[in-house]
């Protein structure tokens, strides 16, 4: 499962940190917390939201990711 952290989230569909930070308040969009703690979002989450994303080929993806679990 790839997750995102709000930055990376917010990068990768093009808004503001902020705006997705509303999205999850409002529960519009959800978040959990990892291992470490970190409020993330998962990738399928993120493009239910907030479709299309800015970058679509799945390098950029992987480079915006913060945390992979396979």
């Amino acid at each position: 499962m790839t997750t995102f952290s709000i930055a990376a989230a917010a990068r990768a569909v093009g808004t503001s940190r902020t705006s997705i930070q509303r999205a999850i308040k409002s529960g519009r969009l959800s978040a959990t917390t990892n291992d470490l703690g970190e409020r993330v979002i998962d990738l399928a989450e993120l493009l239910r939201v907030f479709v299309p994303l800015k970058g679509n080929r799945q390098g950029e993806l992987d480079d915006q990711a913060a945390v992979q679990h396979g």
